[in-house]
């Protein structure tokens, strides 16, 4: 089957706007570190569903009024125990499995655009929107943010359902970037006996990294 590499499609980003910390933030401990967000407009702030079981994190919010099983919008924050530890798997790499899963899903009517691979404070990250024309009965397009922390990796997306297509969805490059604009800063931080000091902590890096 043919191999998606996303690392060819990657283009250049806008140049980065300092975002700022608002109170619909979300810092969750997952596994090895706290993983920080912006929650955006719209969605819960709580999450919705959760479960940790064999190494494996995953949470899920909706829209206000929507539940995990009937949804048009959904934020994703996956963790994955220790698989940062394998030299061998960057963020691309693990993006790139995620866009084969989502190939194999729908070979007809795939779609996919590459938005950046880069490094910020110190974290490596990978980004990409991909694309499902059809799968069940809805379309599924979907913002992946690959972050690598010191042992684990993390996942945090964006997804959207719409009508169904035979073909490939055409990929909205400025909302996506929007989106992509919307949850940062994504930070990972270190997890203290205190979570009350890690939030302190965290919003002072992020301060220093964004001269707040």
């Amino acid at each position: 089957m043919k191999k998606l590499i996303l690392l060819t499609l990657l283009i250049p980003m806008l140049v980065h706007a300092k975002p700022s910390v608002e109170k619909n933030a979300s810092f969750q401990p997952v596994f090895n570190q706290m993983v920080f967000f912006q929650v955006p407009k719209g969605f819960n702030l709580a999450p919705d569903w959760e479960q940790t079981a064999s190494g494996q994190y995953i949470q899920e919010r909706v829209l206000n009024g929507e539940n995990v099983n009937t949804w048009t919008q959904m934020i994703t924050l996956t963790g994955h125990q220790n698989l940062a530890n394998n030299p061998q798997l960057s963020p691309v790499d693990f993006l790139n499995f995620f866009a084969q899963k989502f190939h194999d899903s729908c070979p007809t009517s795939f779609s996919a655009l590459a938005l950046n691979e880069e490094k910020v404070a110190g974290i490596e990250t990978a980004s990409a929107v991909i694309g499902c024309g059809t799968l069940g009965n809805t379309s599924e397009t979907a913002l992946i943010v690959i972050v690598k922390g010191k042992q684990d990796y993390y996942t945090l997306q964006w997804a959207e359902h719409t009508k169904a297509s035979k073909t490939p969805l055409s990929i909205d490059k400025s909302l996506w970037l929007k989106r992509l604009k919307n949850i940062n800063p994504i930070r990972l931080c270190q997890i203290p006996a205190n979570a009350s000091d890690s939030m302190v902590d965290c919003i002072g890096d992020l301060k220093s990294d964004f001269g707040m």
